[in-house]
Parts: C-alpha cells; structure tokens; sequence
C-alpha cells in the first residue's frame, strides 16, 4: 500500500489558495443546495459543539465568528454560547462572534 501524504504542515488560512487540479468542488446551485440541507440538519452546530467540548476539557477558550444564520441562531437560543461582538459587513451582512462558556 502507498503512502500519499508526502507533507504535512500547519499554515495560516489566509495563505491557502484554490487548486485548480481539485475535481472536488461544487457549482452555484450545488452549494445553494448543500447549504440549504446544512441549515436544516444542523451539522455545523453539532461539530461546534463537539470541538468547543474538548477545547474546555483542556482548560482552554472556543470562541467562533460566523455569518450563517443557523450558527447565529443556534448560538443565540443556546445557554453555552455568549455573544461577544457584532461586526457588520457589505450588502447589509454580519458576522457574530461567540465564545462557549462551561456551565
């Protein structure tokens, strides 16, 4: 058997760029449908969750921005998560920042 990771490293997002080699990418009406499905099923928050429960294990601090209105409205209803700031955006958008506190 072959091993394919040739490399692994840790590196900023802001550095990431598109491959245009991916065959793995969704058009227009595919993303619409997928967010669609997400916002409904909810599977962002539950991995948020998730991830935020082993960050507090740790002794350590979770805090997320998003701009997707499940995650806003999930955190907002949820009595684990605080809102810490609003920032607005272009064509009358925002992102809200949360952090998970323990109960």
């Amino acid at each position: 058997m072959k091993d394919r990771i040739v490399d692994f490293r840790r590196i900023p997002a802001k550095e990431l760029r598109m491959n245009p080699k991916n065959w793995r990418t969704h058009n227009h009406k595919q993303r619409q449908i997928l967010k669609g499905l997400l916002s409904e099923i909810g599977i962002g928050s539950r991995f948020m969750e998730a991830v935020g429960g082993l960050y507090l294990q740790r002794g350590c601090r979770f805090s997320i921005t998003g701009t997707h209105r499940s995650i806003i409205e999930h955190c907002k209803r949820s009595s684990r998560w605080q809102l810490i700031g609003i920032k607005k955006l272009k064509k009358g958008r925002a992102a809200a920042s949360f952090i998970l506190i323990d109960n």
